[in-house]
């Protein structure tokens, strides 16, 4: 059986000393608080920075995308492409899938090359919508889907090897480009 040993005096008053401090809202040699250590530098990175980055990448693409134009209704469109609503609602659950795949990637240790390639990505998508909807450029917005999907195909062969439910969340996503490539080329091929 083991025996617990007693605090001595001086143990003691040295926790009483530090109590006061506490309630002042000095900080001792513990560190930060709970907030303030979410919100430091590689914390903020691994907690913050996954959640943040889809939405504001959904965000920016849907500032360029215009479903209800006039060029984009006279536009002969494919029988198997969505109904703008649910095309819409279709990339939530997608765009939470590559969040996810982020989040699991940011924590695998030495996966910040992919990280970076993951933001390289956003920059792909979000010039899809700028030449598609915005310079009304089908072909080039097919050549920069093809991009993608290529850049999308090699980061997932890296992302499997660092973080393997990352690459499962990023199938989704890749999914996805698959079914836009193929709308782009038969509205190239329309147009």
């Amino acid at each position: 059986m083991a025996v617990r040993r007693l605090p001595t005096a001086g143990q003691a008053v040295r926790i009483q000393a530090a109590v006061p401090d506490a309630r002042k809202g000095k900080r001792g040699k513990a560190g930060h608080n709970r907030t303030e250590k979410i919100l430091s530098g590689q914390n903020f990175y691994r907690w913050c920075f996954p959640i943040l980055f889809y939405p504001v990448v959904l965000a920016a693409c849907s500032f360029f995308v215009r479903l209800d134009g006039a060029w984009f209704a006279q536009l002969l469109k494919p029988s198997f492409l969505l109904p703008n609503f649910y095309l819409s609602l279709l990339t939530i659950p997608v765009y939470g899938c590559l969040a996810a795949a982020l989040w699991f990637l940011v924590r695998a240790p030495g996966a910040g090359k992919q990280v970076l390639e993951m933001g390289f990505s956003a920059l792909f998508q979000l010039l899809w919508c700028v030449f598609f909807f915005m310079v009304k450029a089908p072909f080039a917005a097919l050549l920069v889907n093809i991009l993608l999907l290529i850049h999308s195909a090699i980061l997932m062969a890296f992302v499997r090897k660092k973080s393997p439910k990352s690459f499962y969340f990023m199938m989704p996503f890749y999914a996805f480009l698959i079914y836009i490539a193929s709308v782009c080329y038969v509205i190239l091929m329309l147009y």
